[in-house]
């Protein structure tokens, strides 16, 4: 299922487990890129739904799509498993459910990823997609704002793939796995460069009140290891787990749909989001 191939400028990875409708809307937004150096990894976890079936069919037409399913640790251990395999210059992890904003983004981004000044981490903006709810651009947040937590999202974000093998994800987080392999890359210099455009659509169903916490946990300790500021970011951190706190504390004593209500405000509200007419 895995052979030899010959080295592209982009490998996409992407993870899956039982979500079949998904994965084929992801790979059909990798199919029709008008760009068409790279390959395609897809890193499954043993579905029963058919996507094993789908995969081999897909391989079997020389679809330049490399497949294993097996099972694994969760999604970072997955995506591990693609990085040992990707062969590409830069790698981008597109899961599936994930999408390419369109047709035209993969060549968009190699333009700058082919320059004399190639940087090694490229990152762009998303669109968030909410469960029964408008589209929301997220743009990327300023670097300097890093030890607030992730600056974009892992779908928009391509990155040297020499790098990523010797400095796979740490599966000892759950949940912010992907914001302590950026914080290491700004810490140990990586040039990252912003290109002006969306590169992934992607859906959200929100994080759980536990879970929020727990993020905000794991945010805490990556900064702290790696940033500067020190003071400024246990300060930040101090607040914002005071804030989630109190909100949850609030929202436990209000009607259930206010509540509501009030997590559908916030969620327009948040990272500079504006809505997609």
């Amino acid at each position: 299922m895995v052979g030899a191939v010959n080295k592209p400028l982009i490998s996409i990875i992407t993870v899956c487990l039982n979500n079949l409708k998904e994965l084929k809307q992801t790979l059909s937004s990798v199919f029709i890129q008008d760009f068409h150096n790279y390959e395609l990894i897809v890193i499954d976890g043993c579905s029963t739904d058919g996507t094993q079936e789908y995969l081999s069919h897909l391989e079997s037409k020389g679809s330049r799509i490399r497949y294993i399913s097996e099972k694994d640790q969760g999604i970072y251990d997955a995506m591990n498993k693609g990085i040992r395999l990707a062969h590409g210059s830069y790698t981008i992890f597109l899961n599936g459910g994930d999408l390419f904003a369109s047709e035209k983004t993969l060549s968009h981004v190699a333009q700058s990823l082919s320059s004399g000044n190639a940087p090694d981490l490229i990152y762009g903006d998303s669109i968030i997609e909410y469960p029964n709810s408008k589209n929301y651009q997220k743009t990327a947040s300023p670097l300097v704002e890093i030890y607030k937590g992730m600056p974009f999202v892992h779908q928009s974000m391509l990155i040297s793939t020499n790098w990523l093998k010797s400095h796979p994800f740490e599966l000892r987080y759950k949940i912010a796995a992907d914001y302590d392999l950026v914080c290491k890359a700004f810490a140990e210099g990586l040039k990252f460069k912003h290109v002006d455009a969306t590169i992934a659509r992607y859906q959200t169903g929100g994080l759980s009140d536990i879970k929020r916490l727990h993020t905000i946990s794991e945010f805490k300790e990556i900064a702290l290891r790696y940033l500067p500021n020190k003071f400024r970011t246990k300060c930040y951190y101090i607040l914002r787990g005071n804030y989630e706190r109190f909100a949850i504390n609030i929202k436990k004593l209000l009607p259930k749909n206010v509540s509501l209500w009030l997590a559908h405000l916030k969620s327009q509200k948040l990272n500079a989001m504006r809505s997609i007419k």
